[in-house]
């Protein structure tokens, strides 16, 4: 990110783009978040079933 908003701070043409990276790096952090939320849940309750019956 560094590097990216380093570029736009000297060229114009990467300062459009910058936005759209922005935008970009946030909806592949919720999407993460998401997905994350999908994949803890489920293992929380197979590891919380393995311990009952261990």
């Amino acid at each position: 990110m560094g590097l990216i908003t380093d570029r736009a701070m000297h060229e114009e043409e990467s300062r459009q783009q910058l936005g759209r990276i922005y935008i970009m790096l946030m909806g592949a952090r919720f999407l993460g978040t998401l997905a994350a939320q999908l994949i803890i849940f489920p293992a929380a309750y197979m590891i919380s079933m393995v311990v009952q019956w261990i």
